[in-house]
């Protein structure tokens, strides 16, 4: 995704709502989310996805991987450690009946993993 957020969001449908993992408010605003995504890997360069599965169940779409870069830059009040970071994540994703993203929820919690980096 790196340096292509509007393609990225391309199958997003109107409405289109980010509940991550429910440590923040929604973000009910692709403009909004794509802001967020860009502050953050401004922070956590090299940033990437390995080993991803996907799964999938009538309207739901499910990505578990290992996730990882290097925590270089502070993010929302955090100070950076420049240590690596890596995790696993699981991204919910519900679609419409035309196939677009509708819903996203994620199964970590960023600021936590990057707190505990130092």
């Amino acid at each position: 995704m790196k340096g292509d957020i509007d393609g990225a969001f391309k199958d997003a449908a109107p409405g289109f709502v980010d509940y991550a993992d429910g440590t923040m408010p929604p973000l009910k605003n692709l403009d909004s989310l794509k802001s967020f995504i860009k502050m953050f890997e401004a922070s956590v360069t090299d940033y990437k996805g390995e080993n991803l599965k996907y799964y999938t169940d009538g309207d739901y779409v499910l990505v578990h991987a290992d996730w990882g870069g290097v925590f270089k830059n502070d993010f929302m009040g955090i100070k950076a450690s420049g240590k690596p970071i890596k995790f696993k994540d699981v991204d919910i994703f519900k679609l419409n009946d035309e196939g677009k993203i509708v819903e996203h929820y994620a199964v970590q919690n960023l600021q936590a993993i990057l707190m505990t980096s130092k």
